[in-house]
């Protein structure tokens, strides 16, 4: 599925058995950062949190602060 925002676009593709609510919020995830600079760590990044938010994983502290902030920036 491909995503735009402000001019940005990006291409993404649904993980097995992930619902469509999922999918789309974990992608509105890395299309509502202010820089798209490295799409490789916005995509690990955004399956941590994804992860997080809804299977309950646990992670390090850090690496929740850092998926929560970037969280802030989705509309």
């Amino acid at each position: 599925m491909e995503f735009y925002k402000n001019g940005k676009s990006i291409i993404l593709h649904k993980d097995i058995g992930e619902s469509d609510e999922v999918f789309y919020n974990r992608d509105l995830f890395i299309i509502n950062q202010t820089r798209l600079n490295n799409l490789e760590d916005l995509k690990r990044l955004k399956k941590i949190w994804s992860n997080y938010k809804y299977k309950n994983c646990k992670y390090s502290t850090n690496l929740i602060k850092i998926v929560t902030q970037m969280e802030k920036h989705m509309n």
